[in-house]
This record gives C-alpha cells, sequence and structure tokens, in this order.
C-alpha cells in the first residue's frame, strides 16, 4: 500500500477563478440553455418568443 508523503514546502496555489468570470460563464450557459428552451418551444407551438419571461411561462 503506497501513502502520499506530506512534502515540507506548502503546495502550489491553485488559480481560483474571479467571481466576475464565474458569472460571466453561468450568464454564458444561462443564454445557451433560453435558447434551447425557446426553440424547443418554437418546434412545438410555431410560437416566436422573444422575453425570457414568455420563455419560462411556456416552458413550465
Amino acid at each position: 500500500m503506497y501513502r502520499a508523503v506530506a512534502s515540507s514546502s506548502s503546495p502550489l496555489p491553485v488559480p481560483r477563478q474571479s467571481k466576475v468570470v464565474l458569472q460571466r460563464q453561468y450568464r454564458e450557459r444561462e443564454g445557451e440553455c433560453f435558447n434551447a428552451l425557446r426553440d424547443v418551444i418554437n418546434e412545438l407551438t410555431g410560437e416566436e418568443l422573444q422575453k425570457r419571461q414568455e420563455i419560462l411561462r411556456k416552458g413550465l
């Protein structure tokens, strides 16, 4: 059985993404999901929804 040996030097810091970058990535994914939902609604109903509120209401 092997065990990891703790070194006396501190481990290299892992670069953390800033909140701004994480928020931007979240908003991009959110936008992609809204577009996908809008496309599905359009395929099923033929409606061209523009506002997020309309998309969410119809998606429920």
